[in-house]
C-alpha cells in the first residue's frame, strides 16, 4: 500500500513540478522527513529522491530524527542553500510557521506530505492517504475477522492509534474508537488494560518509547500463549502494528491475532487493505519490502 502511496504522491509532485504555472520549475528539491530509523520514511525519501533525480532534479534529502529543533535547522539550511521547492512531513506541523515565513519570502513553494502544516502561506498542497477510508476498511475488517456483530464474544483486543502531533489521524480515530466502545459496552470486546481513550491509545512517534509502552502492556496484561487469549490488536498504521507483531512473535505469540486552518488543495490516495493473503502481491512484488525485512 505505500508503495503505491508514495508512487501515486511522485506522480502528483511532477504534475506540480511541470504545469503549475504559479509555481516557477524547481533546479532543486528539498525533502524532509521525520525519522530515518522508521521503514516508512525511509522507504518513501529513497523512492522520491530516485524518481526526482531521475527527472533531473538536485535533490537534499534530509530526516530529523523526531527532532523539531532539527527539523528546524534543516529546513533553515535547505532555503539558505538554494532550495526551489520543500516537500516536508513535518515532525510539528504546528511550529514551522516561522521558518517557512522564509520561503514564503524567497517564492519557495511547499508541499505537505502526509500531515498538514498549520498557518503558512508558503504551503501549495497536501499529499497524504485517505485515512478517512483506513479507519472504516480496518474496522470491518475486524468486525469480519471476529464474527462481529453476530458473535457473542466476548474478545480480548487492544487499541494502538495516531502519533500525539498528527491532529489529522486523531479525528478519524476517533470514529473508530466510538465504534469500538459500543461493542465494549455491549460485553463484547474486553480491553483488559483499560486504554480506550484517545490520548491513552496514541503513540508518541519515538520507536523505543512506543516498544516499551507497548512491551510494558502486553506484560501487565499477561496476554500470550499461555495466559490471557489476545483475539485483536487495532493498529492505525504498519508503525504500530510492526511493533506490536514484533513483541507478540518475542513471546511465541503466533495464533488468532488480527491487524488491522490551511485553505491547501489536498490530494487523496485510496488505501489498501494488506492481509497475510495478499501481502505478497502487495509489499513484496512491487518492491516496497523483501521478505528478510518483514520477517525480521
Amino acid at each position: 500500500m505505500l508503495k503505491r502511496i508514495c508512487a501515486i504522491s511522485m506522480v502528483i509532485i511532477m504534475i506540480f513540478l511541470l504545469t503549475t504555472s504559479a509555481v516557477p520549475v524547481p533546479k532543486k528539491v528539498g525533502i524532509s522527513l521525520p525519522d530515518l530509523t522508521f521503514q516508512r520514511w525511509k522507504a518513501d525519501g529513497e523512492y522520491m529522491k530516485k524518481m526526482l533525480e531521475k527527472a533531473g532534479y538536485e535533490v537534499d534529502l534530509r530526516y530529523n530524527n523526531n527532532d523539531f529543533g532539527l527539523e528546524m535547522y534543516n529546513i533553515e539550511n535547505m532555503i539558505r542553500e538554494g532550495c526551489d521547492l520543500l516537500i516536508i512531513c513535518s515532525c510539528e506541523p504546528a511550529g514551522l510557521s516561522s521558518v517557512l515565513k522564509g520561503a514564503e519570502n524567497a517564492n519557495i513553494p511547499v508541499i505537505a506530505y502526509e500531515r498538514l502544516i498549520w498557518n503558512s502561506d508558503a504551503v501549495i498542497c497536501l499529499i497524504e492517504v485517505d485515512i478517512r477510508k483506513i479507519c472504516p476498511l480496518q474496522l470491518e475488517y475486524m468486525e469480519r475477522a471476529m464474527g462481529l456483530p453476530d458473535a457473542d464474544g466476548p474478545f480480548y483486543m487492544e487499541m494502538f492509534n495516531s502519533y500525539v502531533s498528527d491532529g489529522n489521524a486523531a479525528i478519524y480515530a476517533m470514529n473508530t474508537l466510538k465504534k469500538v466502545k459500543a461493542y465494549i459496552d455491549s460485553g463484547k470486546i474486553i480491553v483488559k488494560s483499560g486504554k480506550i481513550e484517545l490520548y491513552e491509545t496514541a503513540s508518541w512517534g519515538i520507536p523505543e518509547m512506543d516498544q516499551d509502552n507497548v512491551r510494558n502492556l502486553i506484560t501487565e496484561c499477561n496476554y500470550g500463549p499461555e495466559g490471557t487469549r489476545l483475539d485483536a490488536v487495532w493498529c492505525l498504521s504498519d508503525y504500530q502494528a510492526g511493533i506490536v507483531t514484533q513483541e507478540l512473535l518475542a513471546r511465541e505469540f503466533y495464533n488468532n491475532f488480527h491487524f488491522g486552518n490551511n485553505a491547501v488543495p489536498v490530494h487523496y490516495v485510496d488505501p489498501l487493505l494488506v492481509t497475510r493473503d495478499n501481502y505478497k502481491e502487495v509489499l513484496i512484488d512491487t518492491g516496497y519490502y523483501t521478505e528478510d525485512e518483514l520477517n525480521r
